[in-house]
């Protein structure tokens, strides 16, 4: 009896050793599956950095970044918020910065095109992001936002059932909202892990893509401002060259005038001889007038800045000008601007810039057409728009319209160095011109001044 009691003890523990033996596999099994899954997760990742490190255009990254957290998690619909530029003076705060927001960027598989719309986290909200480093659902985000019921419909129409930070140096670079799966099934925990290391990816990511976006602004305004200072010195050269020459010519030009002058008082009958005088008188004055333009462009005449009335200036202009181009069968139509409008600046300067985009306009139809005046305001700009419907300057004839002696005219019928004064003219009042070919024909001139009062 006592060895039956025996063996049974005896298979009993076998048994039981058996039953460990198999629940220690079971977990050594569970624990690699998970170890595989984590490898497998963390290589994707890798991958999806190499490839979207490779984009550099910001909205391709972007579009980039939802398609991979759709694809990954097997849900209908993403979207992106970035936070502002603000930074904290300590970056290992947790504090939310001041005016610390977030705005939508991109979104996809969600019926939305309110973009660049603006979302205000509370302080309780960001710190429970920050700290927690972890997807929020949707829920936990409301019960963060407490009574904020304007700022979470303002992400509600984006169905969101996660809300994952990307998170960087203790600061928060943005928002991705996540739909529900398609499947139904709910996120687990290996998702809440796969998404927090993937958003701090993407956040490098993002970070990385705005350096090199800053980086090429700056390249951008290094070689404009080297151009700048290449134009400049060029400039600088053409006008001491312009008014050494101004000088030598004047002298003689005085002498041939008064010569001219003599000439008619000596000559009274001979009327073939004084009609050539007056010619010849003609001409001169038309080379002083050359000479003039050229000490303007080396040493442009200063005046005193007072307040001009835009509108008033033009409609003096062209009442002036419209029955000159009347005989050229040229319309000149000027839209009245519906307030008054005063900027700082020299009103005869500024008359002589229009005069000369009008004058020029005129000459490139010959056989008549239509100028048309509009005045408008942006932001802290008034723009006056000269546009014509002539043939339009040729696309790489532009960028060299305003260089002085340059000029689209044909050989000796024009100087080059009305539009470079003109140019001169508005840079000096703080402002801006530039040119455009309309869509259907003509051209169009911009010229932008400052509203705020010149310094």
């Amino acid at each position: 009896m006592d060895m039956v009691k025996r063996k049974k003890t005896i298979n009993d523990n076998r048994r039981g050793d058996l039953i460990s033996v198999e629940e220690e596999f079971s977990e050594l099994a569970d624990i690699n599956k998970r170890l595989k899954r984590k490898i497998f997760d963390l290589y994707t990742i890798f991958e999806i950095s190499v490839h979207l490190n490779s984009m550099l255009n910001s909205d391709q990254l972007l579009d980039g970044m939802l398609l991979t957290c759709i694809g990954q998690m097997g849900v209908d619909g993403a979207a992106i918020f970035l936070a502002n530029e603000t930074k904290n003076d300590d970056p290992k705060s947790t504090k939310m910065p001041k005016g610390f927001s977030l705005k939508l960027e991109c979104t996809k598989g969600i019926n939305h095109s309110d973009m660049g719309l603006i979302f205000y986290p509370n302080r309780r909200l960001y710190h429970l992001l920050l700290t927690r480093k972890k997807p929020l659902t949707f829920s936990e985000v409301i019960q963060a936002m407490e009574t904020r019921q304007d700022e979470i419909e303002k992400i509600n129409f984006l169905e969101p059932a996660l809300v994952i930070p990307m998170i960087m140096k203790n600061r928060i670079r943005g928002i991705i909202t996540l739909t529900k799966k398609i499947s139904g099934a709910k996120y687990n925990e290996n998702d809440f892990e796969f998404l927090s290391i993937l958003s701090n990816q993407l956040a490098v990511v993002v970070e990385n893509s705005l350096l090199h976006k800053s980086e090429m602004e700056a390249t951008r305004k290094l070689t404009l401002a080297q151009k700048q200072l290449f134009d400049a010195e060029k400039v600088a050269a053409l006008g001491r060259l312009s008014a050494s020459i101004a000088h030598e010519i004047n002298n003689p030009l005085g002498i041939i005038k008064n010569y001219l002058l003599l000439m008619k008082d000596d000559i009274d009958d001979n009327k073939k001889v004084l009609d050539k005088i007056i010619i010849i008188q003609e001409e001169v004055n038309r080379i002083s007038r050359i000479v003039s333009q050229l000490l303007d462009f080396y040493k442009p005449h200063k005046e005193e800045f007072k307040r001009v009335d835009i509108a008033g200036m033009l409609t003096k202009t062209v009442d002036v000008l419209k029955p000159l181009f009347k005989q050229s069968d040229i319309d000149i139509k000027l839209n009245k601007f519906g307030e008054k409008v005063k900027v700082s600046g020299s009103a005869e300067q500024l008359r002589q810039v229009i005069v000369n985009i009008l004058i020029n306009a005129k000459e490139v139809m010959p056989d008549g057409g239509n100028i048309e005046i509009n005045i408008d305001k942006n932001y802290s700009y008034l723009n006056i728009e000269i546009s014509d419907d002539g043939p339009g300057i040729p696309q790489d004839k532009i960028p060299y319209l305003f260089e002085p002696f340059y000029t689209t005219k044909g050989l000796g019928k024009g100087t080059g160095l009305g539009l470079s004064v003109s140019y001169g003219i508005i840079k000096n009042h703080g402002g801006n011109i530039t040119v455009k070919n309309n869509e259907d024909k003509g051209a169009k001139f911009i010229i932008s001044l400052p509203l705020r009062e010149q310094e």
